[in-house]
């Protein structure tokens, strides 16, 4: 199971950390798990499916301005099938 989400700081050993350097934006979120098992993206769609409402709201309201310039069509966070 997972539990709630809090923002963190990217880990210090993590490759990803001189690519941040001198970003103008960036975050970091970790959450805790008793699936071991699975792999970071799997946690990741887990957690997207929990998304509130009001975030698949703004997706669809940035799916239907998109297509009126040619780009796709992303769906919604929540229409994430998790692994468990």
């Amino acid at each position: 199971m997972i539990k709630q989400a809090r923002k963190t700081e990217a880990p210090p050993e993590s490759k990803i950390i001189a690519l941040i350097a001198n970003s103008d934006f960036h975050d970091a979120w970790s959450v805790e798990s008793d699936r071991m098992e699975c792999s970071a993206l799997e946690h990741f769609m887990a957690t997207a499916k929990r998304s509130p409402r009001w975030v698949d709201v703004a997706m669809q309201l940035r799916n239907w301005l998109v297509t009126w310039v040619g780009l796709k069509n992303l769906g919604a966070l929540s229409d994430f099938q998790p692994p468990y």
